[in-house]
């Protein structure tokens, strides 16, 4: 009885917390995140594929926007009803294999995990992503059990759905395998139901295959990025990338679960159908990513998916000799998520935060000056920068491009749909990171202003300080984008952290 208390006041506690989390994404000042942003800009010109990652994202916000308007915490709260479904799903998945506790708790862990808590303030294809693959559990078990064309058909447009999401969603098919390889009840069942696993493997397919018809009219470009992206091709023992996996895994399980989870990983090779089913869905991507991290690179959330079944595990493991533990490590992640997000909803400045506050004024400098010299076109290097200034500035009419690269090799979105064209001769401003202008061609290391010798510098530019790690440097006039090259190219003492060029 006391137990169940404990999850009732626990059960409140996590709703408390939605309500804060809701109210400081309200209230926040802060902005965008560049990818966010990026997102957001793609949601206006939806297409069957982008660049960098499949199209679901964009139609989820582009639904979410044409109903709630374009607000920032609009785009923000996709990520907490998201994050709600498939915290129910884990709870509805959960009360299939064992309990009404241990689904409720299951539930509960995986909506307070700190990385969860993290993430809800960030639309990211993750979110989409751990919502399908959650959905597509449950109804794969579901069909098997009770086979129909209705729930084979769901089951198809989830994966399907999961996969224009994020590609990691064809993880699902090789843990899939892998489980009807070791379950053999399972396989038997699995085979009897073939014809109703083939529809959905078709459905899926034709879910599917607009986004595979784009990119093989594209070059296969988002599956070569996303390969570039793994960096396959530099393979090469790196224990720091893999020390750096494990820390975000802390962060994103907690420092006590995970501890745990650590401690019970023999528990995890189980031929025990409902350990075997969750462990089959988890540690393949685990030990696919591990390596990973040893040889390449990886990222603390491409192990994302595996967060579901881990989580599930885990509270099944502990709930019964060590609830205590679970309670534990619940109210710490909660007190985690406050603190979170009380720092999200004040005005502190911690550097990260800033960052984020920073690109409205920015923008409105850029909107200033635009105005000020009645130009039109902003012209900007970096992917990020491009995609906040079109957001913050999408009601002002202007028109956005940025620079294709010398070798013509894409390297985002912007570059296939709005590239400068070469024979572009319009007056235009153009914005961009030093580390990024492929045409600022730079010599010395010192980025302060008064290390600038004007005298060496071309008559016709002009430097202003605007911050200390901001100038803006005056070009032109310059009649074609060629000349604005030879421009950069002639400027060779120039190193500043950023830098916004405009053609007068």
């Amino acid at each position: 009885m006391e137990q169940n208390k404990d999850i009732k006041a626990l059960f409140i506690l996590s709703f408390l917390f939605l309500l804060f989390k809701i109210i400081s994404i309200y209230f926040s000042k802060l902005g965008l995140h560049g990818d966010e942003a990026q997102y957001w800009v793609w949601s206006n010109n939806v297409a069957m594929g982008y660049f960098s990652k499949p199209p679901l994202i964009a139609y989820v916000i582009n639904f979410f926007t044409s109903i709630f308007g374009e607000a920032i915490y609009t785009l923000k709260y996709i990520s907490v009803v998201f994050y709600l479904g498939t915290s129910f799903i884990v709870y509805v998945l959960s009360r299939m294999m064992f309990n009404e506790r241990i689904a409720v708790l299951s539930g509960l862990t995986f909506f307070l995990l700190p990385g969860v808590s993290f993430s809800s303030f960030i639309i990211s294809t993750d979110v989409l992503l751990l919502f399908f693959w959650t959905l597509s559990l449950y109804l794969f078990l579901k069909n098997n059990d009770m086979p129909s064309i209705l729930l084979s058909f769901i089951l198809g447009v989830s994966l399907g759905l999961g996969f224009l999401a994020k590609y990691a969603m064809l993880y699902f098919f090789l843990c899939s395998c892998i489980y009807i390889i070791f379950d053999r009840i399972f396989s038997k069942i699995f085979f009897e139901n073939i014809k109703y696993n083939l529809f959905t493997f078709i459905v899926f397919l034709l879910i599917v295959s607009p986004n595979i018809f784009w990119n093989i009219s594209n070059g296969w470009i988002t599956f070569l990025h996303t390969y570039d992206n793994a960096s396959l091709d530099k393979i090469s023992l790196n224990y720091i990338n893999f020390f750096e996996f494990l820390f975000a895994q802390i962060f994103i399980f907690g420092p006590i679960i995970f501890v745990f989870f650590l401690l019970y990983l023999k528990k995890f090779i189980s031929l025990e159908g409902r350990i075997l089913f969750f462990s089959c869905y988890s540690v393949p991507i685990l030990v696919i990513i591990i390596i990973e991290s040893f040889l390449v690179r990886a990222h603390g959330n491409w192990a994302a998916v595996s967060y579901v079944g881990l989580t599930i595990l885990m509270v099944f493991f502990l709930e019964n000799h060590k609830f205590k533990i679970i309670l534990f490590n619940n109210l710490f992640s909660l007190f985690v998520g406050f603190l979170l997000f009380f720092l999200i909803v004040g005005d502190y400045k911690i550097r990260v935060f800033e960052q984020l506050r920073g690109y409205n004024s920015f923008s409105n400098s850029v909107l200033e000056e635009s105005k000020n010299n009645n130009i039109q076109n902003i012209v900007v290097e970096d992917r990020m920068v491009y995609s906040l200034l079109s957001y913050y500035l999408r009601n002002n009419n202007l028109n956005f491009y940025t620079p294709k690269t010398s070798s013509n090799i894409v390297s985002n979105h912007f570059q296939i749909k709005n590239g400068l064209p070469d024979n572009f001769s319009k007056n235009f401003i153009y914005i961009g990171l030093d580390s990024h202008l492929d045409y600022l061609k730079t010599d010395y290391e010192k980025k302060l202003i008064n290390k600038v010798d004007i005298n060496k510098v071309k008559k016709n530019v002009n430097i202003q300080k605007r911050s200390d790690t901001e100038y803006r440097v005056f070009l032109g006039p310059y009649k074609d984008i060629k000349s604005l090259q030879k421009g950069f190219n002639s400027i060779n003492i120039l190193q500043f952290e950023n830098i916004e060029i405009i053609k007068k």
